[in-house]
């Protein structure tokens, strides 16, 4: 049953799985209205110590950058890899 039936499920459940988890990433920032210290955070507390707000924020967004790209490339190189026919497509082509 293992075999047949959690490989299908899995293949099936990376695409939103990963739509989720990215969308969680990026609205983390909101997180920051109920006292969780995270980027956004961390960042407005950088500001206050050394007064470079544009340089503060360019860095925090090319962290949520980054984090987003990679969390991307990974979705879909999972969704490649699980997928048996996306496989023998993406190798032909």
């Amino acid at each position: 049953m293992r075999f047949v039936v959690i490989p299908p499920a899995i293949r099936l459940m990376i695409p939103p799985f990963g739509n989720y988890a990215l969308a969680l990433l990026k609205d983390s920032s909101l997180a920051s209205t109920i006292s969780v210290v995270e980027l956004t955070l961390s960042t407005e507390r950088a500001i206050s110590y050394n007064y470079q707000p544009a340089m503060m924020w360019a860095a925090a967004a090319v962290i949520y950058l980054v984090l987003s790209m990679v969390g991307s490339f990974l979705v879909s190189y999972l969704e490649v890899v699980a997928d048996p026919l996306r496989r023998r497509r993406r190798g032909a082509a």
